[in-house]
């Protein structure tokens, strides 16, 4: 997610930007409420953490007028924080319109999950104040997250970069990939909101070979043996993806869809909601990472027909109730031995169907 601190105390606003970095958030700071307002008009955060006592303009003044300026669409979320806060002080942040509170010293794992939870509550009001259709509710949790994650240059840079040993810069999502390009896509089910999110990774012929020639060793991989790798890479970017996506409270599942095979796609075919490159250090290799959103159904499969890497699409219970697996499990050859012993062989078992 996207936050920005204001505190006027260096040390202090250092310390949150740090914390709230190194769990992958894009954090920019102010040092007061001038450069706070500011940086707001030129982007829009998630989260905004405001110290209570400012010089010139206050904290609570800040919160007061950008509740006065609020979109009546969107909702700002926004945390105060005190030092040594007297009991008047909680009445008064509220009554300003601050969404929580904080006091220091801030508690590094209380910050970053009250931060955190504020990706929940805005989706909860959001359904709340009935203000996404149909479809939106279907993709929130993911579409409102993908603009975090497609802007979250930072973070998808330092995972992908930790991985490849190579320092990875931002590209322009226009820049052009040479020639054939060889990709792979990791499927990322989303049970609760029928919903796949397919995370591509792909690279042009030239930059497939450097990448070859940097992590196998070889500038000849074989494209399978390159399609493997992309699928890592793949998979550190869907883990970057759920980081900033807030899905707390749903079962975000990874692994192969349910034909068991696994996706690949050429660059120029995907139905990509949005793309953007990224350049690897010096070697000009470039990396272009795509979204891709998918409508699956809910589908049920008599016991006997369960086949491995099938996703439960809800709860699994005995027919006396028991809990035996949540929904989102993805069926091992482990669970295919547990389940004919205590569910008939006609009983149907509610499976998600990945899409075509």
């Amino acid at each position: 997610m996207r936050v920005l601190v204001v505190d006027p105390n260096a040390a202090e606003r250092e310390v949150t930007v740090r914390t709230l970095t190194a769990e992958k958030h894009e954090v920019e700071s102010a040092k007061d409420a001038t450069t706070a307002i500011a940086a707001l008009d030129k982007r829009r955060p998630d989260v905004v953490l405001v110290e209570a006592t400012m010089p010139g303009v206050s904290g609570h003044e800040l919160v007061k007028r950008l509740r006065a300026a609020e979109d009546p669409a969107t909702h700002l979320y926004v945390v105060i924080t005190a030092a040594k806060p007297m009991p008047f002080d909680l009445k008064n942040a509220f009554a300003a319109g601050a969404d929580d509170f904080i006091r220091k010293p801030m508690n590094k794992e209380e910050l970053v999950l009250r931060v955190e939870g504020a990706a929940r509550i805005k989706t909860w009001m959001q359904r709340v104040q009935g203000k996404a259709t149909a479809l939106d509710l279907t993709e929130q949790s993911c579409i409102s997250a993908a603009a975090s994650w497609l802007t979250g240059d930072a973070a998808i840079c330092s995972d992908v970069g930790d991985m490849l040993g190579m320092v990875m810069t931002p590209t322009p999502a226009t820049a052009v990939m040479n020639g054939a390009t060889v990709g792979a896509s990791l499927p990322l089910t989303m049970v609760s909101e029928s919903l796949e999110v397919r995370v591509g990774v792909a690279a042009d012929a030239e930059s497939a070979r450097i990448l070859g020639a940097a992590m196998l060793g070889s500038e000849d991989a074989a494209e399978s043996d390159i399609r493997d790798m992309l699928r890592e890479i793949a998979n550190v970017a869907a883990g970057c993806f759920k980081r900033l996506s807030g899905v707390e409270g749903r079962i975000l599942t990874t692994g192969l869809p349910l034909n068991g095979a696994p996706s690949t796609f050429s660059c120029a075919a995907a139905r990509a909601r949005k793309e953007w490159t990224a350049g690897c250090g010096d070697t000009g290799a470039t990396l272009r990472f795509e979204l891709q959103y998918m409508s699956i159904e809910n589908k049920h499969v008599p016991v006997h027909a369960l086949r491995e890497g099938m996703v439960l699409a809800h709860d699994l219970v005995n027919p006396s109730g028991a809990l035996l697996m949540r929904g989102g499990t993805r069926l091992t050859e482990n669970h295919l031995n547990q389940i004919p012993r205590v569910l008939a062989d006609g009983a149907l078992v509610a499976i998600m169907a990945a899409a075509a």
